[in-house]
């Protein structure tokens, strides 16, 4: 069945209980887990968190974890499968399905004494996860800018991946502006929404390099021919900035370059025939930090999730042999030379158990 009552049939009934969060590996997935960790913490509420990258992962995550587990809450993983066929759960385990990925397996949603036809208009929503759980933590009175900022990351994912249809973006960008306006006052950092440059990474890389790699830009700049290059000079030198200070880190460019950026590149991008490079999104603002984009942090999770899946010493040592190797109790078939990543080859370690070679995808 659709939980309608977010407070009372979902999260007052987690209190008090030991819950098992299965968490799939997308940007909407951890930014809702992270919303949650921060109310299970406010009220003490025990939890396992397994992440999940596929079917067979889900079924031996919950194999592991399901000892004395009553509720299990799984995020934008389970929603389109038998959860019930697939896991053979006990009878009074209880599923809280929180996916975004469509379609919805029906049985997941209704059980054998409900009518399907009352509740079917509800299969075709497709709200982010985050959204939801931002919504959750307003009912229960913890909508803090931490919240906010994670439903603002899972926001800019969905938009920069071209994961919705961009009227579906701009009414979760109304909606979290909503919920910035209402949760900031007195709260030393703030989310405010503003128009900046849709340029990944630019102000951790430099303008040059940025402008390189930009989404939007790099095929109409042709930056895989050696014409790229000339045009990248030509733009920088239309708006006025020195090749030496687009070159170097953006935080070490004069102070007056920075400010007159945006307004430099919105006004070139016409002559040279580009699309607009300014969007407007979520940033957040923190004393005495640098300010950070919602896009930015989008790469980073990225990056961080293809590093897990794909690096060689996670997939083939594991954690036990990371842990050995950090309190120098190594396993007698290691030798003296081992570290998580030049003992990776050898024979000896189990296999990392989690691997996602043989997991179908969700959307799938």
């Amino acid at each position: 069945m659709f939980v309608e009552d977010l407070r009372n049939d979902f999260y007052n009934l987690l209190l008090g209980n030991r819950v098992l969060l299965l968490v799939h590996l997308d940007v909407d997935a951890i930014c809702t887990c992270r919303i949650l960790q921060g109310l299970f913490k406010s009220d003490n509420i025990s939890y396992t968190l397994v992440p999940v990258g596929g079917i067979a992962e889900l079924k031996t995550a919950y194999e592991e974890n399901n000892q004395e587990i009553k509720y299990v809450v799984l995020i934008n993983c389970g929603g389109t499968i038998d959860l019930v066929d697939i896991l053979q759960p006990e009878e009074d385990v209880v599923f809280f399905v929180l996916d975004a990925h469509k379609p919805t397996d029906v049985c997941n949603v209704y059980s054998d004494g409900q009518n399907e036809e009352t509740e079917s208009g509800r299969e075709g929503l497709e709200a982010l996860s985050a959204c939801v759980a931002l919504d959750l933590a307003w009912r229960v009175s913890r909508c803090g800018p931490a919240c906010v900022w994670a439903a603002c990351v899972a926001s800019a994912a969905q938009s920069a991946l071209c994961l919705r249809a961009p009227a579906q973006c701009l009414l979760d960008t109304d909606a979290l502006a909503t919920h910035h306006i209402t949760s900031h006052s007195g709260a030393s950092s703030s989310v405010i929404l503003e128009k900046d440059l849709s340029l990944p990474l630019y102000r951790e890389w430099s303008v040059e390099a940025a402008l390189r790699h930009a989404p939007t830009l790099a095929p109409q700049l042709h930056t895989h021919s050696r014409a790229g290059e000339h045009r990248i000079r030509t733009l920088l030198a239309d708006t006025g900035i020195p090749l030496q200070q687009a070159r170097q880190a953006y935080r070490s460019m004069d102070v007056e370059l920075r400010r007159c950026l945006l307004a430099a590149l919105e006004d070139a991008a016409p002559r040279h025939k580009l699309p607009s490079p300014v969007h407007t999104t979520f940033l957040l603002r923190r004393p005495h930090s640098p300010t950070v984009a919602a896009l930015d942090l989008v790469y980073a999770i990225m990056g961080l999730i293809e590093h897990v899946r794909t690096a060689p010493w996670t997939r083939s040592c594991g954690a036990a042999c990371w842990r050995r190797w950090r309190t120098r109790r190594r396993a007698t078939s290691c030798p003296p030379s081992c570290t998580p990543r030049s003992c990776c080859g050898a024979r000896t370690h189990p296999p990392w158990p989690r691997s996602t070679s043989s997991s179908r995808s969700w959307a799938s």
